[in-house]
């Protein structure tokens, strides 16, 4: 779906959802790099760092 779409469809402005969705993959890329570290295939640490909370906002369409 298109940025603009999502803007208008979660009512923020583009510039909002370009930044979530950075946050969100800079978040992704440590969590995928820490994992790697350690040798994990599936991190139990990732969802308790992250909330629904965080992405609350877009979640409420």
């Amino acid at each position: 779906m298109p940025i603009k779409q999502v803007a208008l469809r979660v009512g923020v402005h583009e510039g909002t959802v370009k930044s979530r969705l950075h946050r969100a993959h800079v978040l992704l890329a440590e969590e995928l790099e820490s994992s790697q570290e350690r040798n994990v295939d599936d991190d139990p640490t990732f969802m308790r760092k992250l909330s629904l909370d965080d992405f609350a906002p877009l979640l409420a369409v």
